[in-house]
Protein backbone atom coordinates (compact mmCIF):
# COMPACT_ATOMS: atom_id res chain seq x y z
CA UNK A 1 0.00 0.00 0.00
CA UNK A 2 2.79 2.46 0.97
CA UNK A 3 4.51 1.80 -2.67
CA UNK A 4 1.25 2.34 -4.42
CA UNK A 5 0.86 5.61 -2.89
CA UNK A 6 4.30 6.87 -3.33
CA UNK A 7 4.16 5.63 -6.66
CA UNK A 8 0.97 7.80 -7.00
CA UNK A 9 2.71 10.84 -5.39
CA UNK A 10 5.12 10.56 -7.73
CA UNK A 11 2.64 11.15 -11.54
CA UNK A 12 2.85 14.28 -13.38
CA UNK A 13 -0.63 14.28 -13.88
CA UNK A 14 -1.41 14.10 -9.94
CA UNK A 15 0.14 16.74 -9.66
CA UNK A 16 -1.27 18.98 -11.93
CA UNK A 17 -4.47 18.55 -10.21
CA UNK A 18 -3.36 19.49 -7.18
CA UNK A 19 -1.93 22.54 -8.37
CA UNK A 20 -5.09 23.35 -9.96
CA UNK A 21 -6.77 22.78 -7.39
CA UNK A 22 -4.86 24.54 -4.49
CA UNK A 23 -5.25 27.64 -7.43
CA UNK A 24 -9.10 26.63 -7.71
CA UNK A 25 -9.62 27.19 -3.81
CA UNK A 26 -7.71 30.37 -4.19
CA UNK A 27 -9.05 32.43 -6.49
CA UNK A 28 -12.89 31.42 -6.02
CA UNK A 29 -12.37 32.65 -2.02
CA UNK A 30 -15.06 35.06 -1.86
CA UNK A 31 -13.50 38.12 -0.12
CA UNK A 32 -16.65 40.06 -0.40
CA UNK A 33 -15.29 42.72 -2.90
CA UNK A 34 -17.00 44.42 -5.89
CA UNK A 35 -14.90 42.39 -7.96
CA UNK A 36 -17.49 39.02 -7.63
CA UNK A 37 -20.09 41.33 -9.23
CA UNK A 38 -19.86 41.81 -12.85
CA UNK A 39 -21.83 44.62 -14.78
CA UNK A 40 -23.17 44.45 -17.84
CA UNK A 41 -24.48 48.17 -19.06
CA UNK A 42 -26.67 48.60 -22.14
CA UNK A 43 -23.74 50.38 -23.62
CA UNK A 44 -21.92 47.06 -23.23
CA UNK A 45 -24.98 45.39 -24.46
CA UNK A 46 -25.32 47.68 -27.78
CA UNK A 47 -21.42 46.77 -28.10
CA UNK A 48 -21.40 43.63 -28.41
CA UNK A 49 -24.63 43.92 -30.78
CA UNK A 50 -22.81 45.95 -33.01
CA UNK A 51 -19.21 43.72 -32.96
CA UNK A 52 -21.66 40.80 -34.03
CA UNK A 53 -23.41 42.40 -37.35
CA UNK A 54 -19.91 43.59 -37.96
CA UNK A 55 -18.40 40.08 -38.16
CA UNK A 56 -21.52 38.27 -39.27
CA UNK A 57 -23.44 41.29 -41.63
CA UNK A 58 -26.59 40.69 -39.58
CA UNK A 59 -28.40 41.29 -36.28
CA UNK A 60 -27.89 38.31 -33.97
CA UNK A 61 -30.81 36.43 -32.75
CA UNK A 62 -31.70 36.53 -28.97
CA UNK A 63 -29.72 32.99 -28.24
CA UNK A 64 -26.51 34.45 -30.34
CA UNK A 65 -26.29 37.57 -27.82
CA UNK A 66 -27.01 35.35 -24.55
CA UNK A 67 -24.02 33.85 -26.02
CA UNK A 68 -21.59 36.57 -26.99
CA UNK A 69 -22.85 38.21 -23.19
CA UNK A 70 -22.05 35.12 -21.29
CA UNK A 71 -18.42 34.98 -23.28
CA UNK A 72 -18.35 38.39 -22.17
CA UNK A 73 -19.24 37.85 -18.55
CA UNK A 74 -16.97 34.69 -18.38
CA UNK A 75 -13.88 36.63 -20.07
CA UNK A 76 -14.21 39.70 -17.54
CA UNK A 77 -14.04 36.77 -14.91
CA UNK A 78 -11.11 35.13 -16.10
CA UNK A 79 -9.47 38.38 -16.10
CA UNK A 80 -10.20 39.05 -12.60
CA UNK A 81 -9.14 35.81 -11.59
CA UNK A 82 -5.82 36.10 -13.31
CA UNK A 83 -5.25 39.79 -11.50
CA UNK A 84 -6.17 38.34 -8.10
CA UNK A 85 -3.11 36.32 -8.90
CA UNK A 86 -0.36 38.62 -9.92
CA UNK A 87 -0.54 37.68 -13.62
CA UNK A 88 -0.59 41.27 -14.75
CA UNK A 89 2.23 42.17 -12.92
CA UNK A 90 5.48 42.65 -15.34
CA UNK A 91 4.18 41.13 -17.94
CA UNK A 92 5.77 43.07 -21.13
CA UNK A 93 2.79 42.14 -23.25
CA UNK A 94 0.44 43.74 -20.43
CA UNK A 95 2.57 46.61 -20.24
CA UNK A 96 3.29 47.61 -24.31
CA UNK A 97 -0.72 47.08 -24.68
CA UNK A 98 -1.57 49.98 -21.66
CA UNK A 99 1.16 52.28 -22.64
CA UNK A 100 -0.71 51.46 -26.38
CA UNK A 101 -4.06 52.42 -24.78
CA UNK A 102 -2.73 55.66 -22.98
CA UNK A 103 -1.19 56.84 -26.95
CA UNK A 104 -5.29 56.02 -28.28
CA UNK A 105 -6.31 58.31 -25.93
CA UNK A 106 -3.98 61.03 -26.85
CA UNK A 107 -4.71 60.34 -30.29
CA UNK A 108 -8.21 60.73 -28.96
CA UNK A 109 -7.75 64.02 -27.45
CA UNK A 110 -5.43 65.38 -30.60
CA UNK A 111 -8.59 64.23 -33.12
CA UNK A 112 -11.42 66.50 -31.35
CA UNK A 113 -9.22 69.72 -32.33
CA UNK A 114 -9.87 70.98 -35.70
CA UNK A 115 -6.90 72.69 -37.24
CA UNK A 116 -8.01 75.99 -39.01
CA UNK A 117 -6.75 77.10 -42.45
CA UNK A 118 -4.26 79.06 -41.48
CA UNK A 119 -2.92 76.23 -39.53
CA UNK A 120 -2.89 74.01 -42.03
CA UNK A 121 -1.17 76.68 -44.34
CA UNK A 122 1.39 77.32 -41.85
CA UNK A 123 2.22 73.89 -41.58
CA UNK A 124 2.50 73.59 -45.08
CA UNK A 125 5.27 76.66 -45.31
CA UNK A 126 7.48 74.96 -42.93
CA UNK A 127 7.66 71.74 -43.86
CA UNK A 128 8.12 71.84 -47.94
CA UNK A 129 10.27 69.05 -48.01
CA UNK A 130 6.96 66.88 -46.25
CA UNK A 131 5.33 67.08 -49.73
CA UNK A 132 7.74 66.96 -52.64
CA UNK A 133 7.39 65.24 -55.65
CA UNK A 134 9.28 62.36 -56.56
CA UNK A 135 13.10 63.06 -57.78
CA UNK A 136 13.67 61.53 -61.30
CA UNK A 137 16.90 59.57 -62.32
CA UNK A 138 17.92 58.91 -66.39
CA UNK A 139 21.04 56.46 -65.97
CA UNK A 140 22.68 53.39 -67.51
CA UNK A 141 23.73 50.62 -65.79
CA UNK A 142 25.70 47.56 -65.94
CA UNK A 143 25.40 44.98 -64.00
CA UNK A 144 27.74 42.58 -61.91
CA UNK A 145 26.39 39.56 -61.13
CA UNK A 146 27.23 38.30 -57.34
CA UNK A 147 26.73 34.65 -57.83
CA UNK A 148 30.53 33.84 -58.00
CA UNK A 149 33.61 33.51 -55.58
CA UNK A 150 34.19 36.74 -53.83
CA UNK A 151 38.19 36.34 -55.04
CA UNK A 152 36.49 36.34 -58.61
CA UNK A 153 33.78 39.16 -58.24
CA UNK A 154 36.76 41.77 -56.92
CA UNK A 155 38.91 40.77 -60.01
CA UNK A 156 35.92 41.41 -62.05
CA UNK A 157 35.09 44.84 -60.44
CA UNK A 158 38.86 45.79 -60.47
CA UNK A 159 39.19 45.40 -64.06
CA UNK A 160 36.12 47.51 -64.90
CA UNK A 161 36.90 50.02 -62.79
CA UNK A 162 40.29 50.19 -65.37
CA UNK A 163 38.23 50.32 -68.15
CA UNK A 164 36.79 53.43 -66.53
CA UNK A 165 40.05 54.73 -65.76
CA UNK A 166 40.99 54.20 -69.45
CA UNK A 167 37.79 55.85 -70.94
CA UNK A 168 35.96 52.76 -71.47
CA UNK A 169 32.73 52.02 -70.91
CA UNK A 170 32.56 48.70 -68.18
CA UNK A 171 31.10 45.48 -68.72
CA UNK A 172 28.70 43.01 -67.14
CA UNK A 173 27.13 40.00 -66.92
CA UNK A 174 23.58 39.44 -68.75
CA UNK A 175 20.96 39.84 -66.38
CA UNK A 176 16.80 40.11 -66.47
CA UNK A 177 17.13 44.30 -65.49
CA UNK A 178 17.27 46.61 -68.57
CA UNK A 179 20.31 48.69 -68.32
CA UNK A 180 18.35 51.88 -69.78
CA UNK A 181 16.45 53.92 -67.44
CA UNK A 182 14.90 57.26 -68.14
CA UNK A 183 12.85 59.71 -66.16
CA UNK A 184 12.60 56.88 -63.38
CA UNK A 185 11.32 58.29 -59.65
CA UNK A 186 12.69 56.87 -56.68
CA UNK A 187 10.00 54.03 -56.16
CA UNK A 188 10.30 53.11 -59.35
CA UNK A 189 13.99 52.38 -59.03
CA UNK A 190 13.84 51.29 -55.57
CA UNK A 191 10.93 48.64 -57.06
CA UNK A 192 13.76 47.22 -60.14
CA UNK A 193 16.82 47.25 -57.69
CA UNK A 194 15.94 47.35 -53.78
CA UNK A 195 15.31 49.73 -51.27
CA UNK A 196 18.44 52.62 -50.75
CA UNK A 197 19.51 51.97 -54.68
CA UNK A 198 17.75 55.81 -55.72
CA UNK A 199 19.44 57.05 -52.45
CA UNK A 200 22.87 55.91 -53.81
CA UNK A 201 22.24 57.01 -57.37
CA UNK A 202 21.72 60.44 -55.72
CA UNK A 203 25.10 60.81 -54.63
CA UNK A 204 26.72 59.63 -58.00
CA UNK A 205 28.61 61.76 -59.99
CA UNK A 206 26.82 63.32 -62.90
CA UNK A 207 27.91 62.37 -67.01
CA UNK A 208 30.68 59.81 -66.09
CA UNK A 209 30.35 56.39 -64.84
CA UNK A 210 31.08 55.45 -61.27
CA UNK A 211 30.78 52.78 -58.77
CA UNK A 212 30.34 49.83 -57.71
CA UNK A 213 27.20 50.32 -56.26
CA UNK A 214 25.22 47.16 -54.25
CA UNK A 215 21.51 46.69 -54.50
CA UNK A 216 19.70 43.74 -54.21
CA UNK A 217 20.59 41.94 -57.17
CA UNK A 218 24.01 42.74 -57.55
CA UNK A 219 26.65 45.28 -57.88
CA UNK A 220 26.10 48.17 -60.22
CA UNK A 221 28.48 50.51 -62.56
CA UNK A 222 26.45 53.99 -63.47
CA UNK A 223 26.33 56.16 -65.32
CA UNK A 224 24.18 59.33 -64.14
CA UNK A 225 22.87 61.35 -66.88
CA UNK A 226 19.71 63.51 -65.38
CA UNK A 227 18.85 63.86 -61.83
CA UNK A 228 15.64 65.99 -61.66
CA UNK A 229 14.86 67.22 -58.11
CA UNK A 230 11.69 66.76 -57.10
CA UNK A 231 9.46 70.03 -56.33
CA UNK A 232 6.72 71.17 -53.91
CA UNK A 233 3.26 69.95 -54.50
CA UNK A 234 0.67 72.75 -54.94
CA UNK A 235 -1.05 73.08 -51.52
CA UNK A 236 -4.65 71.94 -52.75
CA UNK A 237 -3.12 68.84 -54.18
CA UNK A 238 -1.91 67.73 -50.71
CA UNK A 239 -4.05 68.84 -48.21
CA UNK A 240 -5.26 65.85 -46.82
CA UNK A 241 -1.32 64.82 -45.99
CA UNK A 242 -1.02 68.42 -44.89
CA UNK A 243 -3.57 67.54 -42.57
CA UNK A 244 -2.79 64.37 -41.39
CA UNK A 245 0.81 65.73 -41.04
CA UNK A 246 -0.53 68.56 -38.66
CA UNK A 247 -2.16 66.30 -36.64
CA UNK A 248 0.73 64.20 -35.92
CA UNK A 249 2.66 67.25 -34.96
CA UNK A 250 -0.20 68.01 -32.77
CA UNK A 251 0.14 64.47 -30.70
CA UNK A 252 3.72 64.68 -30.55
CA UNK A 253 3.42 68.25 -28.84
CA UNK A 254 0.76 66.44 -27.07
CA UNK A 255 2.95 63.27 -25.95
CA UNK A 256 5.65 65.12 -24.89
CA UNK A 257 3.86 67.69 -22.53
CA UNK A 258 2.37 64.38 -21.27
CA UNK A 259 5.37 62.97 -20.34
CA UNK A 260 6.79 66.32 -18.47
CA UNK A 261 3.75 66.55 -16.50
CA UNK A 262 4.41 62.65 -15.39
CA UNK A 263 7.65 62.93 -14.90
CA UNK A 264 7.37 65.23 -12.29
CA UNK A 265 5.21 62.96 -10.08
CA UNK A 266 7.58 60.34 -10.55
CA UNK A 267 11.39 59.62 -9.63
CA UNK A 268 13.56 57.43 -11.55
CA UNK A 269 16.21 54.81 -9.19
CA UNK A 270 19.50 53.46 -10.55
CA UNK A 271 21.77 50.96 -8.98
CA UNK A 272 24.88 52.79 -7.15
CA UNK A 273 27.12 53.46 -9.46
CA UNK A 274 25.43 53.10 -12.32
CA UNK A 275 27.42 54.49 -15.88
CA UNK A 276 30.34 54.87 -13.80
CA UNK A 277 32.21 51.83 -15.52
Amino acid sequence: MTHQLSALLREPLLHFLLIGALIFVFVTEDDGSDNQVITISEGRIAQLKNDYVLRWQREPIQQELDNAINFYATTQMYLNEARSLGLDYNDSVIDRRLRQKMNFILEDIVAIQQPSEQDLQRFYQENPDSFLSDAEISFEQVHISIDKPDELLAQQIDIQKQRIAQGNTPEGDAFYVQPNFTAQSDVEIDKAFGTGFAAQLADAPRDQWSGPYRSQIGEHFVFVSGYELGTVKPYEEVKAAVEDGWRYQQFLAAEAAFEAKMKQHYRVELPEGYGNE
